[in-house]
């Protein structure tokens, strides 16, 4: 099944308003595939409420740079 674009915004704005409350100062730490179709809540959950993303590359691989990253970016989510 396919998803639409209008269906994913809602499902966003809908879960960020009434389940997960993100806000403007929550950093998510993303580190999925971006060709995972769960990319659309690691990545623009927090960028839909002015949020902020950190990318960090290979972390499954590289648990201690994962540390420093998220300490470093102050991830919050």
């Amino acid at each position: 099944a396919i998803i639409g674009q209008l269906n994913a915004s809602n499902f966003m704005l809908w879960s960020i308003l009434n389940e997960f409350q993100f806000c403007c100062l929550d950093v998510m730490c993303w580190q999925s595939s971006i060709s995972f179709d769960m990319l659309i809540l690691d990545l623009f959950w927090p960028i839909q409420c002015g949020g902020c993303v950190c990318a960090v590359l290979d972390a499954d691989k590289d648990l201690s740079a994962l540390g420093r990253q998220i300490n470093l970016n102050k991830v919050s989510v």
